[in-house]
Order: C-alpha cells, then structure tokens, then sequence
C-alpha cells in the first residue's frame, strides 16, 4: 500500500481547548489550597497540556452538599491538551484528596475575550 494512503488510515491526535472547574475543600489552609492549585496544574502539564489562563471565583455555596460541605472554592482553569490524555487527567483529579467535584468542558476554539468577562462576571457575582 502506498505510504500517503496508509497515512490516511492513522488516525491523529489533535491539541484541543478545554474549560474545567475545579471545585476545591472549602476550608483549606491558603498554602494548602495555592499547594493544591499548583499539583492541578502540574498534572496538566505532566499529561503533554498547558494551562492558558486561570480564574479564581473563591469560595462559593453549593447547590447540594457534597461529601458533607455546603461551600466550596473555585477555580475555573482553561488549557490545551491532546485528546487522548484528559482520561489520564481524570484519573489523577479524582484520587486528589482536596478536590470535591470538577468538571471537563471541550471548546470548539480558544477566545481569550470572551474567558476574560467571564471571568470578570464571576468575580462581579461574588
């Protein structure tokens, strides 16, 4: 077979945007939480990804409890990472003992305007 046919049949791995919220403990010691913040990042860029830009929403109530808390602190994070890795992340992010909840978004595109007044309405809201 030729070698640009067989190229087609080699499925590739794309880098793609993603939005998460990390919903951390809501009475972490400040070096505890900044700690824990930086192992989440850590993971990300451990899986081949990078972390694009990072909202911090604070501490917030929850709609139900969750593990026995009623608040939890937010992060929002925005990075790039390869498809096939982000089961990788999720595995890491759900034997971290300071996270509550989390959640996984894929973006069609990456628009820095449009994170920067979410980001803004999030601390607007507070």
């Amino acid at each position: 077979m030729d070698k640009k046919i067989k190229d087609l049949f080699i499925p590739t791995v794309e880098e793609r945007f993603y939005e998460m919220v990390v919903v951390f403990k809501p009475f972490l010691p400040d070096k505890v939480r900044t700690e824990a913040d930086a192992k989440v990042e850590k993971i990300i860029e451990d899986a081949g990804g990078s972390v694009k830009s990072k909202a911090i929403w604070g501490k917030r109530f929850l709609a139900y409890p969750i593990k026995g808390h009623k608040e939890g602190y937010y992060i929002l994070y925005y990075f790039k990472l390869k498809a096939d890795k982000v089961d990788e992340v999720k595995k890491y992010l759900n034997r971290h003992p300071e996270i509550l909840r989390y959640l996984i978004i894929k973006l069609k595109e990456l628009d820095i305007n449009k994170i920067k007044i979410k980001a803004k309405k999030a601390v607007i809201k507070e």
